[in-house]
């Protein structure tokens, strides 16, 4: 996208000093192909335990979470940039939505 516009540095101080808007992204990875067999013998990719994790952009918000979810369990990652968002709202985000997982005791 950003090889469409014409001068990248103007668009992008543009945005300097101006609050930031919201953004919501989804991404998938996808599915793995059925096992097929090669030379009498199954082969099929078998994943493991992994994270997605999108790293946080200056035009983007300043606290980026990522949900990765799997047939076992539901994963979370969290990234910022130092400076653009206090460290003890991250730790009050990520802490929040901890104690709204595991419900009340």
């Amino acid at each position: 996208m950003f090889k469409l516009i014409p001068d990248l540095t103007a668009a992008l101080k543009s945005i300097l000093g101006n609050a930031r808007g919201g953004s919501f992204e989804v991404s998938n990875v996808g599915l793995f192909a059925q096992p097929r067999i090669f030379d009498g013998v199954e082969v099929a990719w078998h994943s493991g335990r992994a994270t997605l994790s999108r790293c946080a952009y200056a035009a983007g918000g300043p606290l980026v979470v990522c949900v990765i979810t799997t047939h076992e369990s539901v994963g979370f990652g969290f990234t910022w940039q130092e400076g653009a968002i206090a460290d003890n709202m991250v730790h009050r985000v990520i802490g929040g939505l901890k104690d709204f997982l595991e419900g009340p005791r």
